[in-house]
């Protein structure tokens, strides 16, 4: 199978999304499990996607 390079930039990009808003929900879980209100995120992602 060959890739074409839009479509392997498309699921790069797709994967950092997901693995981005993952990260911040188990941080803001955790967060909130140990300090009892929210707190925000120790380490802000190395990757940020902006639209």
């Amino acid at each position: 199978m060959k890739f074409n390079f839009w479509q392997v930039l498309g699921f790069v990009l797709i994967l950092i999304g997901a693995i981005g808003i993952f990260v911040y929900k188990t941080e803001k879980e955790t967060a909130k499990t140990t300090d009892g209100n929210v707190s925000p995120p120790t380490t802000a992602p190395a990757i940020t996607v902006s639209p």
